[in-house]
């Protein structure tokens, strides 16, 4: 793949235009609950779906999201419940989280083809929603950075974490809460712009003072999936192999990328694994105008096989 240099003077222009962009922000009552969405564009028949990470939220995607909008393309960016601008419930699962997906995309039945987009742990969610969705020629999928090994039961978490369910931590000030915002898993940050953004992102001011956006219940359900049928999830996906791809940052764990070329060689499908240069796991925050332009790639490969198959 071409090597694709991003300076900075590119990515300040590339901050301004995202934020310029105009966008809605609604919030969907479903079965499994109140859901925030953000969306660009006014499409009607090609509906790309954005599921961010572990503790994340929507505006992860804002650096990429108002550049993959098309004529007929829809891209909305989800809050998984618990995070973002979503609220809080008693409980969470995988289970729970995979049917916000399931649920949002009822909204957009009537269009055409879906583009599950996860990140990280949102990838395990888009996973578990792309086998649900059963066999189609009009779903696809696209993983972000996926550790999809740890789905295995053999990585459930018995003993106590360091992530464990913490009771809520308030601060006296925006600036107090902003100085505590680190990456998970940690890495170096590249855009102070990118960096800020996200990080303002991620609190709330209430009236016992300003939090993060995440409920820390969510904390115990990082790394704990005891209920994930993994040989399923890569059964389906060898089945609607044409309509999986992959994409890693160049420095992310060498495990990680030891287990993408091992799934897409799986698949039978090594021409659709993609590296972003200059990128870690927060890719959004690395080399978003890369990472935007292979998933526009993507995109655009997929519907030129969607309508070969019409």
């Amino acid at each position: 793949m071409r090597s694709l240099i991003v300076l900075d003077s590119d990515i300040s222009s590339w901050y301004v235009m995202a934020c310029d962009t105009p966008r809605q922000s609604e919030r969907h009552t479903l079965p499994s609950g109140d859901i925030h969405t953000l969306s660009w564009g006014s499409g009607t028949k090609e509906l790309v779906l954005l599921i961010h990470g572990a503790l994340a939220h929507a505006e992860c995607w804002a650096m990429v999201a108002p550049f993959l909008v098309g004529q007929d393309r829809l891209i909305v960016a989800a809050d998984l419940s618990g995070m973002g601008d979503s609220p809080w419930l008693s409980e969470y699962s995988i289970a729970t989280h995979t049917q916000n997906i399931i649920d949002l995309c009822q909204i957009y039945q009537n269009f055409e083809s879906v583009t599950l987009v996860g990140h990280s742990y949102g990838g395990i969610i888009s996973s578990c929603c792309f086998e649900k969705m059963g066999y189609s020629n009009h779903v696809n999928h696209i993983l972000i950075d996926v550790f999809l090994d740890f789905l295995s039961p053999r990585h459930h978490i018995n003993k106590r974490s360091p992530l464990m369910a913490k009771p809520v931590r308030y601060y006296e000030s925006e600036a107090h809460a902003l100085a505590r915002f680190r990456l998970i898993p940690p890495q170096p940050t590249r855009h102070d712009e990118l960096f800020n953004y996200l990080a303002k992102c991620s609190v709330v001011e209430t009236d016992n003072g300003w939090r993060w956006k995440f409920d820390p219940k969510l904390l115990s359900l990082i790394g704990h999936h005891p209920d994930i049928d993994t040989e399923r999830l890569l059964a389906h996906m060898k089945q609607q192999a044409k309509d999986v791809y992959y994409i890693y940052g160049q420095h992310t764990s060498r495990s990680l990328i030891q287990s993408a070329h091992k799934l897409m060689q799986t698949l039978g499908q090594p021409t659709h694994l993609f590296a972003v240069d200059d990128a870690y796991h927060h890719i959004m925050l690395d080399n978003p105008i890369e990472l935007t332009h292979i998933i526009n790639q993507i995109l655009n490969d997929c519907r030129s096989r969607h309508f070969r198959l019409d």
